[in-house]
């Protein structure tokens, strides 16, 4: 029988022959000795290989949330999109098309508006010619307006959106 101790772990109660003998966490040396039982665990081993019961994870797991509510994610891209409007670090366009998919011709448009960073472009819809040409260079990311997201917009320095994207924004988390 191995003991280890440590105070990051949790407190766990193994049963020898009868006798509960309460220690830090024990791991049996010999998973084949019947003797041994694990009766509470938090962590269990991967040495273990599911000899040991794991208690509470599912509790656990469950009283984590895994999504915001609605009014939160709109209350989170309101703020952000207003942070990027006092920064000034957003740039809107009365349209953006491109006749063919030309990473040179897009590349030149965000020469001319400026932009030597990371940048975000929202168009209202999706339009494949400006995806294709966006997506060979770094650090540019094409997203249509359904998909704008508060990390996208907090991640990017600058934000190149159409004026039709945003009424489609406005629509949407108003």
């Amino acid at each position: 029988m191995k003991r280890f101790c440590s105070s990051a772990l949790p407190f766990v109660q193994v049963r020898i022959k009868r006798k509960v003998v309460p220690k830090c966490v024990a791991v049996a040396a010999n998973l084949g000795n019947k003797k041994v039982q694990v009766v509470l665990v938090k962590v269990a081993s991967a040495l273990l290989n599911g000899k040991a019961a794991v208690r509470y994870s599912d509790r656990l797991l469950a009283a984590i949330p895994t999504s915001l509510p609605k009014k939160v994610r709109r209350l989170a891209i309101k703020s952000a999109l207003s942070s990027k409007v006092k920064d000034s670090e957003i740039i809107v366009l009365d349209q953006l098309q491109l006749a063919a998919p030309k990473t040179k011709e897009f590349a030149t448009i965000l020469n001319n508006l400026k932009v030597d960073r990371k940048a975000l472009v929202v168009t209202a819809s999706y339009d494949e010619n400006v995806a294709l040409s966006a997506r060979n260079i770094p650090g540019v990311k094409f997203v249509a307006a359904e998909g704008i997201n508060v990390l996208d917009v907090m991640v990017y320095d600058k934000l190149i959106i159409t004026k039709d994207a945003v009424q489609k924004v406005e629509e949407v988390f108003a």
